[in-house]
């Protein structure tokens, strides 16, 4: 299918956009843009993982559309993607979804060894709306892949919110370390993100250590953080 969306012109960045046949908003957290909603859904690959697909239901229309993210999941870590409204606008939309990676802790059991924090640019029409994959921006401790910091790490719980001044801040749980972490995301005009970084590529930022994992809410510029 990819080299014929190549042979045809299409841009794989351009994912195709088809209306959610029989979409049932049961169990569904929907995130309200520009007179639009916006959620993630999940077919069953059979194999113990899911694809992920980006749901847009315009306000305006009896209609629900979905997108192809491209990723799967694996079951046990749906609870882990977080969806969120970056840009509200007239001309386009953006929302980014946390994707988790999978990975094997020092136990040998799977976690979530890193994450990726994905753009997209939605543009609505009188029929049916257009997607754009404009970014990807990859979440460990360090930025470069091969450092031995980003080894046996354990994330629960990402969120994003977006700041005052377009850019983003990721939150998470990193349960190797027993803390709260984040990065920050600069925005650009290109829709496109920089991952700030700091000595010696060091990207994730310490927060505060826990005793037990709490619940995590994040607001634009406020962060509300429970525990029992």
């Amino acid at each position: 299918m990819s080299i014929l969306r190549r042979l045809l012109g299409i841009n794989s960045n351009t994912p195709e956009v088809k209306e959610a046949i029989g979409f049932n908003p049961t169990n569904i957290e929907l995130i309200e843009g520009n007179g639009v909603a916006y959620g993630l859904s999940y077919q069953d690959n059979g194999n113990g993982s899911s694809k992920v697909k980006l749901l847009i239901s315009p306000l305006y229309q009896s209609k629900t559309y979905e997108c192809s993210t491209n990723i799967s999941v694996a079951n046990e870590f749906k609870d882990q993607l977080s969806l969120t409204l970056i840009e509200d606008s007239a001309e386009i939309d953006k929302v980014g979804v946390i994707f988790p990676e999978e990975g094997i802790s020092e136990e040998g059991e799977k976690c979530v060894k890193g994450l990726s924090f994905n753009t997209y640019g939605i543009k609505q029409s009188v029929n049916t709306p257009s997607v754009e994959h404009l970014d990807k921006r990859k979440l460990q401790k360090n930025i470069n892949n091969g450092s031995l910091a980003n080894v046996g790490n354990s994330y629960f719980q990402p969120r994003a919110a977006k700041v005052d001044n377009g850019d983003v801040i990721v939150i998470a749980h990193n349960l190797k370390d027993q803390t709260l972490v984040s990065w920050y995301l600069k925005s650009s005009e290109s829709g496109k993100f920089k991952l700030l970084t700091g000595e010696k590529g060091v990207t994730e930022r310490k927060l505060f250590n826990f005793d037990n994992q709490g619940q995590l809410a994040l607001n634009g510029n406020t962060m509300l953080y429970s525990q029992v």
